[in-house]
């Protein structure tokens, strides 16, 4: 059968087929691996967000400025030796109006984790009026927590990631996926630990969200501290012996309870 569309050459006609022939396959030998020499540029390993703000030769050293001259100022404001809620009032009230600015700086040793923060949250609570010490712990916890965060992530990274327990690096899939919900959860469960400040340096979270779901996270425990906390203390202070081995015991019981019922959960769920 001739294709409608022949044409005619030298007095005959010639067709063109319908379907032209498969084309024979061509197979091309693999590439030899390549004699030039790879350019020492591209082992070159890239900046992070940490080496952008601290070149890498100046990191041991504001590591060692940083770290030293924490555990100075508190050596030597008599923190290191006697952190007390008296130790840290008397040491505000002597600030005079630099009170409120010198507790919010004392916040960033914490941190470091040189000094706990529950002295400095006191403080404010029972020194200044309860909207004021709301603010003024608010800022020095925020504080801490960007101290923290940055001596992870710009200053210590290989130090704190060496050190830190398994249990918090988890969190790092559930910051990349969730970044905000995931940092309120932190917060709300660990509040102002320092492990919770690395963690989160080394995590891929960014400012904005670290920032965000701080506060959120924060919010609670600073409000509870601010309020409740210097008049739990006092009540503490006025409990007698044998009321603190009770409450222990009652304790130690309900976690004993908690353990073992999760435990039955979860051999009935496998």
């Amino acid at each position: 059968m001739r294709d409608p569309r022949a044409v005619r050459a030298n007095g005959r006609c010639a067709s063109i087929p319908l379907l032209a022939p498969p084309r024979p396959r061509v197979e091309f030998p693999a590439t030899a691996p390549s004699s030039v020499p790879e350019h020492p540029a591209a082992r070159r390993k890239l900046p992070t967000s940490g080496d952008a703000i601290v070149p890498a030769v100046w990191k041991p050293i504001l590591f060692v400025v940083l770290l030293v001259g924490g555990i100075g100022t508190a050596w030597a404001s008599g923190l290191l030796q006697n952190v007390t809620l008296d130790t840290v009032r008397n040491l505000v009230q002597e600030a005079g109006w630099w009170g409120p600015v010198l507790l919010i700086a004392l916040f960033g040793l914490e941190g470091l984790g040189v000094v706990p923060a529950f002295p400095f949250l006191l403080t404010a609570a029972a020194v200044w009026p309860p909207a004021e010490a709301f603010v003024i712990n608010m800022i020095g916890a925020l504080w801490a927590s960007l101290v923290g965060f940055f001596y992870a992530r710009s200053l210590a990274r290989e130090f704190i990631a060496s050190r830190l327990p398994e249990r918090m690096r988890r969190f790092e899939r559930r910051v990349a996926e969730r970044a905000i919900p995931t940092v309120i959860g932190i917060r709300l469960m660990f509040f102002l630990a320092p492990y919770a400040h690395w963690a989160l340096g080394l995590s891929p979270v960014s400012l904005r969200a670290y920032l965000v779901g701080t506060a959120i996270g924060f919010l609670p425990w600073v409000i509870a501290f601010t309020f409740f906390g210097a008049a739990t203390i006092e009540w503490g202070n006025q409990q007698t012996r044998e009321f603190w081995l009770a409450s222990a015991a009652v304790a130690a019981v309900g976690l004993a309870v908690v353990i073992a019922w999760r435990r039955v959960r979860k051999q009935a769920k496998s």
